[in-house]
């Protein structure tokens, strides 16, 4: 596991900072991508509801409060294919497979390490 050859890294600050880094267990919000994961991310349902809940909460208050005061509708019409433009393309973005970096079979890991941080 990665965590096991990053307790071989001979720079105790990048060892920490690599352990740390992958201990991290996450919470609720990792779905907001608030910082770059560095473990490999499975797709989950709980993101795909949360945007859904989200984007249908947005047009919920749209239609509620400003849909009605704009006079102009072709506003209100752009705003709804613009809405529905947002989830098509969302929607085959969740179905898409993301891809992974494929680790180069000559260069290790630890080596990589050292030519970031040498000691």
């Amino acid at each position: 596991m990665p965590i096991d050859i990053a307790q071989n890294i001979e720079s105790i600050t990048l060892k920490n900072d690599i352990v740390g880094f992958l201990n991290n267990n996450g919470g609720a919000l990792d779905c907001c991508m608030l910082k770059t994961p560095l473990k490999k991310v499975e797709k989950s349902l709980k993101m795909a509801l949360y945007f859904i809940c989200l984007n249908g909460s947005v047009y919920f208050l749209q239609t509620l409060f400003l849909y009605p005061v704009w006079e102009n509708r072709i506003f209100v019409e752009v705003n709804v294919i613009l809405g529905l433009l947002t989830l098509i393309f969302w929607f085959i973005c969740l179905m898409s497979e993301p891809g992974f970096i494929k680790k180069p079979k000559n260069i290790e890991f630890l080596e990589i390490m050292k030519l970031i941080d040498p000691v």
